[in-house]
């Protein structure tokens, strides 16, 4: 953040003479303000841009969750979170008072510049029970928008796969056990024939369809996190790389039935082990299966698995990053956000959130060994090639 420099303004009227007269910043984007306007303490593009909301006919639309970040630098990004915070300030057509600058006003306003100076010596840290709320309530309706969406509830998951399982080795007794194909004798007899022998190139397009989805997801949710996208585009960037995995494991795991062995994907479809191995290394996806049993025993509910991927995505140990201690410092506030909400239900309990950062720190494990399969994944099948925007996320 830009040092705070209070803004001095010479201003002279019929009401009330000013000689350097000292404003915070812009209520509505923290640039220089340059004087009183619509009864706000505005810059001159948020006073035009304002004017110009008021004789606007069409409602402003917001392409997020209406809680986009109106910063320095950043005031355009959203028409309607804009003039939301415009209102929000108090800036009202009845508020105008051309010249006017009271003796009150301008004490106000001095009083305000200290406490800006002087905070930025010692910013706060934002932890008390309203900022945490406020966090809380961002992340959680974020991972609403953003989340991976199931219309199915768990009893139905159970009992698709259950049928599944049953049609599955239904027609393994029939037909008897398929024998594993390498993936080299695969793609020799793919390229020679262009058959796809056992179902893998279509279950390689499907998963690729599936992530494609979840990528769109992924990032929106991340800049939805207060903060991140204040972060450099390269952090940024880094970030998302790093933690793509564990996006989607923590929004999936519980579509995975161990004792099965049948994963469900979102729309509800369903693959047995042996299918998902013809495309994924066999060992990973045992210990993806097995690693599921542990977390689905904690029972984590939509909001905690929404503030756990938060805090996974901020993890400044696994990549190089240009500002760690920033990183650091959002992470902490969503542990502390976590911890918070852990307390609330339960003021006993405190070991809740030691078995959820044992069990997050573990799946590092998984995330390692997703990363080295990916390398090889995409050289291996075109379906990534062709899409720049999973090529590139999965590029670390």
């Amino acid at each position: 953040m830009a040092p705070f420099r209070p803004y001095k303004m010479t201003e002279t009227a019929s009401h009330c003479s000013i000689t350097e007269a000292v404003l915070p910043p812009c209520r509505i984007c923290g640039e220089k303000a340059s004087g009183f306007h619509y009864g706000v303490n505005t810059c001159e593009a948020c006073k035009g841009f304002f004017r110009r909301s008021l004789q606007r006919k069409e409602e402003y639309k917001c392409p997020g969750i209406e809680n986009c970040e109106i910063s320095p630098g950043k005031r355009n990004a959203c028409a309607f979170c804009r003039f939301k915070k415009c209102l929000s300030m108090g800036m009202s057509k009845e508020a105008i008072k051309t010249g006017r600058y009271t003796l009150e006003k301008r004490t106000k306003d001095i009083q305000e510049v200290k406490r800006l100076q002087k905070a930025e010596l010692s910013p706060p840290l934002g932890n008390s029970d309203e900022d945490l709320e406020e966090l809380i309530a961002i992340i959680t309706k974020a991972h609403d928008i953003y989340g991976q969406e199931c219309v199915f509830d768990e009893e139905e998951v159970k009992r698709r796969q259950r049928i599944y399982y049953e049609e599955y080795k239904l027609k393994e007794s029939v037909f008897g056990e398929l024998p594993a194909i390498s993936k080299e004798e695969y793609h020799s007899f793919y390229h020679s024939t262009g058959i796809d022998l056992d179902n893998r190139l279509h279950l390689m397009e499907v998963y690729a369809k599936s992530m494609e989805e979840n990528v769109r997801r992924f990032v929106n949710f991340s800049k939805s996190i207060p903060c991140f996208q204040n972060l450099t585009i390269s952090d940024q960037s880094s970030l998302i790389k790093a933690s793509r995995f564990e996006f989607w494991y923590l929004g999936n795991f519980n579509m995975m039935n161990p004792v099965l062995k049948v994963a469900m994907g979102q729309n509800g479809a369903c693959y047995h082990f042996e299918e998902i191995s013809r495309i994924w290394d066999r060992d990973f996806l045992e210990a993806v299966f097995h690693f599921s049993e542990g977390l689905q025993k904690l029972h984590l509910d939509c909001d905690e698995i929404g503030l756990i991927q938060a805090i996974s995505i901020m993890s400044v140990d696994r990549c190089t990053l240009e500002e760690p201690k920033k990183v650091e410092e959002i992470q902490l506030k969503l542990v502390n956000c976590l911890d918070y909400f852990l307390t609330q239900r339960d003021p006993t309990s405190k070991q809740r959130l030691a078995k959820i950062f044992d069990r997050l720190m573990s799946l590092r494990t998984l995330t390692e060994w997703n990363v080295k399969l990916i390398h090889s994944m995409k050289v291996e099948w075109a379906v990534f090639r062709e899409n720049p925007l999973l090529y590139e996320i999965m590029t670390i």
